[in-house]
């Protein structure tokens, strides 16, 4: 399933019809958080607001955008009362029917740079700010953040991070490993970047929300990363490997650095680091390698790729979230 801003920007690219469907507030026990996100077409759906009758209604709701002149609405649903969900809860959502104008607010999103976008709830405007919240936020007239129970119902503006709450993963290297692990992080909670000075090794097209990246000094892409990104080196080449995972550790700031190989790969790399680059303890703590879950077993690509990625979630999960 393409995710769904990715999705959206598709539909805008391609022509086809689409309404965007966006969680603006969740209280109680709701199916899913505030900046979620789904888009409808006649034809099909990306992404789910949580399922169940929840989701047919908004679907039906966002359908009839599509045939009517209205391009915006916002609904309120009560769980239980209105749609006899058992969680109970209370949701509120955004219906938008897309056009040209929102293509560069989600073109933004998909080049995971730093900042927001605001949804003006009277209009449904979006426009791109320098503001980037660590979570979306209902706002009121004068901008400042409203708090529970009546957020939705007198709030103004809608504002919410570019990376809707990804984490930034750099990716080095597409052999084969790193196609696998591209390819399943694509629906993951991550900003990824790819790069490679191989442009004839990246598939095409490249799994959907992810960007190529084709260089022969990818180490670039280390200077310029946001504080606490993650990333994932497995290139062609243990001298590149080593000039990639020197730069990551040098930064100290890294929220995980993960170099394929074994023991042995990684003992011969930290010598090197000490040795010859002077690099000291705190920042070796930083190295995972080998890397990925070792509890999943197999030494194929597909396998090293799940492993890899329930690494990557476990760590985001253990950690205070970081925005691209």
């Amino acid at each position: 399933m393409t995710p769904p801003l990715p999705a959206a920007l598709g539909a805008l690219e391609s022509g086809t019809d689409a309404v965007l469907v966006t969680v603006l507030d969740a209280r109680g026990s709701a199916p899913r958080e505030a900046g979620t996100a789904m888009l409808v077409t006649q034809g099909g759906v990306s992404g789910t607001i949580g399922g169940g009758n929840l989701e047919h209604q908004a679907i039906a709701q966002a359908r009839k955008l599509l045939t009517g002149d209205s391009r915006f609405a916002v609904q309120d649903y009560a769980l239980g009362p209105l749609l006899a969900q058992c969680c109970g809860g209370h949701v509120t959502l955004a219906l938008e029917r897309l056009g040209p104008a929102d293509r560069d607010w989600l073109a933004a999103h998909g080049d995971g740079r730093a900042g927001g976008v605001a949804l003006d709830l009277a209009t449904g405007k979006r426009s791109l700010t320098t503001d980037t919240p660590v979570a979306p936020l209902l706002l009121d007239d004068t901008g400042a953040p409203l708090t529970p129970p009546a957020r939705a119902r007198t709030a103004s503006r809608f504002l919410m991070p570019l990376s809707a709450g990804r984490t930034p993963l750099f990716i080095f290297g597409a052999g084969h490993v790193g196609r696998a692990v591209a390819k399943l992080v694509a629906d993951l909670p991550f900003a990824t970047r790819w790069a490679d000075s191989r442009a004839d090794e990246f598939p095409n097209p490249p799994p959907p929300g992810l960007r190529p990246v084709v260089t022969d000094a990818p180490e670039t892409l280390v200077e310029t990363a946001p504080e606490g990104a993650f990333y994932l080196v497995f290139t062609h080449s243990h001298t590149l490997d080593y000039t990639l995972t020197r730069a990551i550790l040098a930064r100290g700031d890294s929220g995980y650095c993960g170099l394929i190989g074994s023991a042995t790969k990684r003992a011969r790399f930290v010598k090197r680091l000490v040795d010859e680059d002077g690099l000291d303890a705190t920042a070796l703590d930083r190295l995972t390698c080998p890397i990925g879950l070792q509890a999943v077993p197999g030494k194929a690509p597909e396998a090293i790729a799940v492993g890899v990625a329930g690494e990557l979630l476990a760590v985001r999960g253990a950690a205070p979230a970081s925005t691209a």
